[in-house]
């Protein structure tokens, strides 16, 4: 749904068919596509009207979809793994002071992925919810050529995780996103197509990626399969938006297969949780595996931060870190082996490489020298 909730009742019937199409892909009608999600089941959930609705919906709405607990209402029997949120509202802001934040944690302790479209109003994505929230991953639009269309939202605050297509029919209907609909304006009456736009469009082809990934391993925490999504993206053409003023639009373009092979790659990797907080430095110290070097590196604020729970990739080994306050300083070559986590009010973390069982804390140094292993 369009981002202004105000704007809500201009917006054409059958979003929501819309958006369950491009995650169901019907095979008939998408003969060039393989039918990746199949056999997801697909749970609706209505919480908007034609005419807008209210926050306090949308809360109900994302608990009971996760299997929490809504009064006077049976409690969802089949609580979803993904949710997708193709909506939003204005919130200058951003999500702090919203009532999203509690929500989220709940839905994030059950188990779930929440993928937020980041909105259609050209403008910073931190300035609305639920895409700038903490815990979600917001999905930012782009056109048939990979660049970013010209209604996406956009962050220089990395508020924007990941792009995907989402049409841009600047160019010409056939730039949209063909998908299911109904011909009734009032009333249901035959099933049609139909090509829309917006980062409503964009966001459910994570989603739809990230029920493919669920399908290959089904027991894949929500904190890995969000890096999967990200790890796994493709980049933007290079002379684009997206790159010259990278992570404009976030990590990159979705990519199903490459998402796939991550996800193969790191199945027999698990979480790890434990963590220690001692005083924060700017600078802190990786070593490889060999002890034959260490790298130094800046801390930055990232995409990352805003999950509980990260891995870490030095060369072809792959390790957690996990830290009560995250941050999170990808290179900006993109090399997609360099991921670390800086933590907001440490500079000592304990980490473990699975499944080798190796665990060691590392006294991260200002001077970016020293490398104290624990004892």
């Amino acid at each position: 749904m369009n981002v202004e909730l105000k704007n809500l009742q201009k917006i054409v019937q059958w979003h929501g068919t819309h958006v369950a199409g491009i995650i169901a892909r019907n095979r008939k009608q998408f003969l060039r596509y393989r039918r990746n999600w199949w056999l997801t089941s697909i749970l609706p959930v209505r919480v908007l009207g034609k005419c807008g609705g209210n926050r306090s919906d949308i809360i109900d709405g994302m608990l009971w979809a996760a299997g929490i607990a809504v009064p006077g209402v049976p409690t969802n029997p089949h609580p979803a793994q993904i949710i997708n949120m193709s909506l939003g509202g204005k919130s200058p802001g951003g999500c702090s002071g919203t009532v999203y934040p509690e929500a989220i944690n709940q839905i994030k302790a059950k188990g779930a992925l929440i993928i937020v479209a980041a909105g259609n109003s050209n403008n910073e994505a931190a300035n609305y919810v639920p895409a700038s929230c903490d815990g979600v991953m917001t999905v930012g639009a782009v056109g048939p050529y990979g660049y970013r269309a010209s209604y996406s939202n956009y962050s220089d605050k990395y508020k924007v995780d990941i792009s995907a297509p989402g049409g841009d029919m600047q160019l010409g209907d056939w730039a949209g996103i063909y998908s299911t609909v109904n011909s009734g304006k009032t009333v249901p009456e035959f099933s049609t197509y139909k090509y829309l736009q917006g980062t409503s469009m964009a966001a459910p082809h994570v989603s739809g990626v990230a029920s493919l990934a669920l399908a290959l391993d089904p027991q894949i925490a929500p904190e890995l399969l969000a890096y999967s999504l990200i790890y796994g993206s493709r980049a933007f053409p290079s002379d684009s938006q997206c790159t010259l003023n990278w992570p404009l639009c976030g990590a990159g373009v979705v990519d199903a297969h490459n998402t796939l092979l991550a996800v193969n790659a790191l199945k027999p990797f698990s979480l790890v949780y434990e963590y220690y907080n001692v005083d924060l430095n700017p600078l802190f110290l990786i070593p490889d595996q060999g002890l034959n070097h260490s790298q130094c590196c800046q801390v930055e604020q990232g995409w990352l931060a805003r999950y509980q729970g990260y891995f870490l990739q030095h060369g072809d080994r792959l390790l957690k870190v996990r830290c009560q306050y995250a941050g999170f300083m990808e290179h900006r070559e993109r090399g997609r082996t360099h991921i670390f986590i800086p933590q907001t009010q440490a500079s000592a973390a304990r980490y473990r490489m699975i499944p080798a069982g190796h665990m060691r804390e590392l006294r991260f140094t200002s001077n970016c020298q020293s490398i104290i292993p624990a004892r």
